[in-house]
Parts: structure tokens; sequence; C-alpha cells
């Protein structure tokens, strides 16, 4: 499992990508790394069964939307909205 949280400076992954045996992913309260969360390769992570995306701004859970960039095996896929 690999948990990303309250890491507001963080823009990108690494240029080599995330780990392809990640089979959980947590995101929450990153919002520049989420602007450019169609970078980050996410469909070559062979691997990942799970991903959650927590956020307090309602208009990010739909940028997730597009399951053509989302890793085939996948099989739950949660955004969380919350208010804080």
């Amino acid at each position: 499992m690999l948990a990303i949280w309250g890491c507001s400076e963080i823009e990108s992954f690494p240029e080599e990508g995330l780990p392809s045996k990640v089979e959980q992913l947590e995101i929450g309260e990153c919002k520049k790394l989420v602007a450019r969360w169609r970078e980050w390769g996410i469909q070559a992570l062979s691997c990942l069964g799970q991903f959650y995306y927590f956020t307090d701004d309602a208009s990010e859970l739909e940028s997730f939307a597009d399951d053509r960039l989302l890793p085939s095996i996948l099989n739950f896929f949660k955004s969380i909205g919350y208010n804080i």
C-alpha cells in the first residue's frame, strides 16, 4: 500500500513513476499532485486493485471519471469528499 497525505507542495511523482507492484493507493490533501494526475501513468500499475482519493473539493471528484486512464485490473475505486 502507498498512502500520500497532506503533501500540498508535491507536484509530480518521480520520472520513473510509481512502483508497478503497488496494490493499493490512497491520496488525500495533495491538490498540486492531483491537478496533474493524468501524468501519473497510473494505467501502467499492473497490480493496482484499489485506489482511494480523498478531497474537500467536490469539483475534484469528477476528475477521475475517465476510466481509460485507470488500470484495467482496478476492482475498487472510491473518491471520498469530506468537509473540514
